[in-house]
């Protein structure tokens, strides 16, 4: 080795080494001073800013360049002595010699020691930097334009414990960047160190949330791949809530977020970037906002956590492991006018329908494995309703798993949650093609439901559901259309009520609807058993006839929207109908009295139905109940058999009625309850009827009418009616049976009516008769016109059987007369055989045997016998009646009322017979015995006329005083004026005015036709009683002697005018018959015989009394008397005679007292005969007197 040589190159080795030293020397001297003072002065003239440096550091021989103290001054700060816009406590660049080889930049290491930034923003987009920007980008753009990425292999590159500060003056905020840590091991281009790994990391702390970030990427390899790692602990969304923008109408007002990424990329022909990892946010708020200013909470989270397992956003692939939310709370609002708050923020966010459709080039694929919800919260509030309504879904959890989109398999999903202590859970799994869910509930309030039901009803409704059901859905598709299906083994409802709590109009213990299946689409339900257990419901209706239904309904809001095409109507089968124990109050104040009913153990089954069919088919039903609030007025109902509701759907000419058919059951039903709703058509109070029915019933209500067939056995028992008027009973019947009733209605009146046997026990009638004289059994039953018009028209068939009575009382009072007549008949009983309306044949109407037996007025006796048919037209009947020993004083209003005496004493017997035959004439008699009849005086308030009722009774009665009358009556009573009471009483004042007119024809035989005995004549001028007026007054007393109260009174009567001549020659008379009285006497015979002259001795004894006569005599010759003529005899005598009043009143006188002397002769008591004063007419009297004695009957 050639050791000059080698001294050579150490020489040189040496001087290299001591150039480098001295290089180095030189750079760590100069280098800083130089740096210190270009960097201050470039970096001033480059930004604009003041730049200022501590201290600049150069280690030459690790080619390490350390800057110290670096400040960048703010806009108008000279000095940088105020707080610097950029602040860095140290720089270290470790400069590598590859350099020199790359011929580009090469670091060993850039450190960048606390570094912090202060940065202002001055709105608008403006920023405090802006002029240096400004001034950077000018910079660039004067410089020359680059070749592309500059060549570069940078190695350690870290920012160590940087910092920044972000002032928002518009926003009035600050943000605070601290603890920044910046770690890259490695970034070249540079040749072959392009596809080296490189793994950065970037940390720091925002707002007091931790950053973390590492990576590994080859930013420059040919596949760019990279992997990064996010991690974010406890970010505040508080401090960036000014930046949310205003127009957005949600709000969010606090959240936490936690992130933990992971980002890998890798792009080769296309690009390929895959997210994975975990993001938590908690304590999340979002309100949205209502009229611009107002918040409402939106949504509410305690954990939003989701496990993101790939996404892969190029591809549109989602996929996700776990989805879960920690008790979230979800406020879903609908306001006035209908629209739901989501909805609305849907419309806000939804992308402009206008804009150019992106054409989609795949089908995104949507995938999570796991989704959970754990104390969620559904917070609905409802603006639209009446009544605000609020509704709080707690305890949410919600678990699924396996969704996906587009669903290729059914995913399965489970929960359950909490409504006001009521517990629901649903299980089941859905895709978007189908879906089966179970959902079931426990003990729901429907109370929560209250204002969702206050807009169809007025009642309150209260109570529990529980439902067990399955929800099937199917959606269109493959010419297949879509399906809903409702299934449910039980739906319940428990303590269910309507209206106040304290006083519900209807409630119930429990309503079971089980086995539900409900097609939605098709409009098919089908329920196997509906059970009402102990119902109660309270029916009720006000004074203004409204039943209280009627304002449960409220009006639906008018809607301007178009008509929409009526669906088709719902198909509803009722497997079976049960109520079990049910109770109603009926309470009606519309009805005059008001009525009320109480109605329990209400037991119903009927099934199966359908209600709303077409054309429903008879539906079996059974029901019992009791009515009554008593027990003591508790009756019983039962039916068992089939029924239809009526039908529309064909049409009402063709619509089916509502029918009933069955066997029915009553048990002493208190019909009497119901009376009020036959006020309208009774003219009585019927306060109390049980009514019993067993056998068949046959309803029906077609438009035309009521229809309806009973066929059994009924009775009523307790039955009691009042007068409307006074509240007095009416009728009383302990006991009315009728067996084998059966009785038809058509069209609203009555087609048939047959009863086998009827038996009337312990009843009680009162018959009155009103102050205006109206009978008030006349109109019981109101009839109007077209009412009875149609009840006559139909003619019905009625056929009685036997009819009993027993224990009668019917009571009579008449309060047309003053003062008022009341009488009872009492112990009343008998029979009425078969009868009916129908003729035997088409000429003969049977009759029914008819056997009456009472008593009237506690004494008398009643009995009624005979053959009657009260149906027929015309009425037939054979009656024979007997009345014995009735009390006549009793009757002493009436007596007053028409007579104006009343009755002292007296009975009364009579036999009637009364026959109606087939051509409606009437043929009566009357048979009246009055024993002992005795009136009282007349009183003096009374407009009855004057009537000589005692002469009547006098003439009437015998010696006995016993009267004995027979009033016979015939005629038609077709004939509308045909009135049997009226004949008799024109009978009767008949009699009475025989006392005046014809008392003897009256006391000889009333009606019978005998001779008149009132007047006895004689001759003109005459005293003397012939032969017939002798038998006449033979016959007066024979009467008299018999009617020993009867006083009689002859009172004689003579005319001077048509008598006055007759009385001359009867004084003639008398004198010839005194003269032979003389010469009988003188002879010494019977004076007697002077009663008779002959016509033989009347000449000679003429004569006598001529020459005896103190008158001028015609005389001859010789003065002595002149032979007469008897004739010329009689005309001197006869002028001589005066005849002047009184002479005629001694004939009227003389005319009485011979009859008084026959009659007392005859045997006729003195002290019945009395002498009138006797009556000759004088010149003042102008009415014309007979010839004749008058007796005058009287009792005083």
């Amino acid at each position: 080795m050639n050791l000059g040589h080698f001294r050579r190159w150490q020489r040189w080795a040496l001087f290299v080494g001591l150039g480098v030293l001295l290089l180095w020397v030189l750079a760590w001297a100069a280098v800083p001073s130089l740096a210190h003072w270009q960097i201050e002065k470039q970096g001033t003239q480059l930004l604009g800013r003041v730049v200022k440096l501590d201290e600049v550091a150069f280690r030459p021989w690790s080619m390490a360049l350390v800057v110290r103290g670096l400040r960048i001054g703010q806009a108008g700060d000279t000095d940088a002595v105020l707080e610097p816009q950029l602040k860095v406590g140290e720089i270290e660049v470790n400069a590598a010699l590859q350099s020199l080889v790359f011929w580009a930049p090469v670091a060993d290491a850039i450190v960048l020691r606390d570094p912090h930034l202060l940065l202002t923003h001055r709105g608008q987009g403006r920023f405090d930097i802006d002029d240096v920007l400004d001034r950077l980008r000018g910079a660039t753009s004067t410089g020359s334009a680059g070749s592309g990425f500059p060549r570069l292999s940078l190695f350690n590159i870290q920012i160590v414990g940087g910092g920044a500060r972000f002032l928002d003056e518009p926003k009035s905020v600050s943000h605070t960047l601290a603890d920044v840590r910046l770690d890259i091991p490695f970034l070249s281009n540079i040749g072959g160190k392009r596809d080296v790994t490189t793994h950065p990391r970037l940390a720091f702390t925002l707002n007091g949330a931790a950053f973390d970030t590492d990576a590994e990427t080859a930013p420059f390899a040919k596949d760019r791949h990279t992997q990064a790692h996010f991690q974010i602990k406890g970010l505040d969304v508080s401090p960036y809530l000014p930046y949310w923008p205003k127009v957005w109408p949600v709000r969010v007002v606090d959240g936490l977020l936690d992130l933990d990424i992971g980002l890998a990329f890798r792009q080769e022909t296309a690009p390929e970037v895959s997210v994975s990892g975990r993001v938590v946010l908690t304590r999340l708020k979002l309100h949205e906002m209502v009229d611009g200013s107002a918040q409402l909470p939106l949504v509410q989270l305690g954990e939003l956590a989701v496990k993101i397992d790939a996404w892969r956003p190029l591809e549109e692939v989602l996929k996700l492991d776990v989805l879960s939310l920690d008790k979230p709370v979800l406020h879903v609002r609908r306001d006035a006018a209908g629209e739901i708050n989501w909805a609305r923020l849907q419309r806000v966010f939804a992308p402009d329908d206008s804009a150019a459709q992106v054409p989609v080039k795949r089908v995104p694929l949507y995938e999570l494995k796991d989704f959970q919800v754990a104390g969620g919260e559904l917070r609905w509030q409802d603006a639209a309703t009446r009544m605000p309504a609020v509704l709080v879904l707690s305890d949410i959890d919600f678990q699924s798993s396996n969704l996906s989109w587009p669903a290729l398999t059914a995913s399965p999903v489970q929960g359950k949650a909490s409504v006001q202590g009521a517990k629901l859970s649903w299980d089941g799994s859905t895709n978007l093609k189908s879906a089966q869910v179970r959902l079931k509930w426990q003990d729901f309030p429907l109370q929560t439901a209250a204002p969702y039901w206050a807009e169809f009803f007025r009642p309150a409704l209260s109570g529990q559901s529980s439902a067990d059901l399955s929800l099937n859905w199917r959606a269109a598709g493959e010419g297949e259309p879509a399906s809903l299906v409702l299934k449910a083994p039980q739906i319940r409802l428990a303590a269910a009520s309507l209206g106040p709590a304290d006083q519900p109009a209807a409630a119930l213990a429990e309503l079971a609807i089980e086995q539900v299946q409900v097609d939605v689409f098709k409009r098919q339900a089908r329920v196997g058993r509906v059970v009402l257990n102990r119902p109660d419901l309270k029916l009720s209706r006000d004074l203004q006839g409204r039943w209280m239904f009627e304002d449960w309904r409220v009006l639906a809001k008018p809607s301007d929207a178009e008509e929409k095409t009526v669906p088709d109507p719902w198909q509803l089968e009722l497997g079976q109908v049960q109520v079990k124990g049910g109770v109603f109050k009926l309470e009606d104040l519309a009805m005059a009295g008001g009525v009320q009913m109480d109605v329990r153990d209400v037991n119903l089954s009927t099934g199966p139905w359908q209600p709303m069919a077409t054309w429903p088919q008879m539906t079996p039903v059974k029901l019992d109940l009791i009515a009554g609030s008593q027990r003591r007025e508790a009756g019983r109902l039962g039916f068992e058999g089939v029924f239809r509701l009526p039908s529309a759907g064909a049409g009402q000419e063709k619509a089916t009625p509502l029918q009933l058919k069955g066997r029915l059951q009553l048990a002493r039903f208190p019909v009497h309850q119901l009376s009020p709703y036959g006020a309208e058509w009774l003219n009585f109070d019927w306060r109390r009827a049980d009514l019993s029915y067993a056998g068949g019933l046959e309803l029906a209500l077609p438009v035309a009418g009521l229809g309806l067939n009973l066929q059994g056995d009924a009775s009523v028992e307790n039955f009691r009616a009042f007068n409307k008027s006074d509240g007095e009973a009416l009728l009383d019947i302990k006991a009315l049976n009728l067996r084998g009733l059966d009785l038809g209605l058509k069209a609203g009146a009555l087609d048939h009516l047959k009863i086998s046997e009827t038996a009337l026990n312990d009843f009680f009638a009162r018959v009155d008769i009103s102050p205006s004289g109206h009978l008030n059994l006349q109109n019981l039953v109101k009839l109007s016109p077209a009412t009875a018009a149609k009840s006559d028209a139909a003619n019905p068939r009625v056929e009685l059987g036997p009819t009993g009575l027993v224990n009668g009382r019917v009571s009579f009072s008449d309060h047309y007369i003053r003062p008022n007549y009341s009488a009872e008949v009492t112990e009343l009983a008998g029979s009425l055989g078969a009868l009916s309306n129908q003729p035997a044949d088409a000429h003969v109407v049977a009759l029914a045997p008819l056997s009456l037996r009472g008593r009237v007025a506690g004494s008398a006796s009643l009995e009624v016998d005979g053959r009657i048919n009260p149906l027929s037209r015309p009425v037939a009947l054979d009656v024979r009646g007997k009345v014995r020993d009735l009390e006549l004083p009793q009757l002493s209003p009436y007596s007053k009322k028409y007579a104006g005496n009343g009755i002292e004493r007296g009975k009364l017997s009579a036999d009637v017979n009364y026959r109606i035959d087939a051509n409606a004439q009437l043929q009566a008699t009357h048979q009246i015995v009055l024993n002992q009849l005795r009136f009282g005086e007349r009183s003096d308030n009374v407009d009855a006329p004057n009537l000589p009722v005692k002469l009547a009774v006098a003439l009437l009665a015998d010696r006995h005083g016993v009267i004995n009358v027979n009033l016979p009556i015939s005629g038609s009573i077709s004939d509308p004026d045909f009135r049997v009471g009226a004949i008799l009483w024109k009978m009767a004042l008949s009699l009475i005015g025989k006392a005046i007119i014809a008392p003897f024809s009256l006391i000889a035989g009333a009606f019978s036709g005998a001779e008149q005995l009132q007047q006895m004549a004689f001759a003109p001028g005459s005293a003397d009683v012939d032969a017939a007026t002798r038998q006449k007054l033979e016959a007066v007393a024979k009467l008299v002697i018999d009617k020993p109260a009867l006083l009689l009174t002859v009172v004689g009567q003579a005319d001077p005018d048509s008598e006055r001549e007759a009385l001359r020659r009867s004084q003639l008379r008398d004198s010839v018959k005194a003269e032979k009285r003389r010469r009988l006497i003188r002879d010494g015979q019977d004076a007697s015989l002077a009663m008779d002259v002959s016509p033989e001795e009347y000449p000679a004894l003429l004569a006598s009394v001529y020459r005896r006569a103190p008158i001028p005599k015609p005389r001859n010759v010789l003065g002595g008397l002149k032979d007469l003529p008897k004739g010329d005899m009689e005309a001197l005598l006869l002028a001589a005679i005066q005849v002047d009043d009184s002479a005629m009143r001694a004939l009227a006188q003389a005319r009485a007292q011979h009859v008084r002397d026959i009659l007392l002769a005859l045997g006729v008591p003195a002290e019945q005969l009395f002498v009138g004063a006797s009556a000759a007419r004088d010149g003042a009297q102008k009415s014309p007197l007979l010839p004749q004695v008058t007796l005058v009957v009287s009792t005083d």
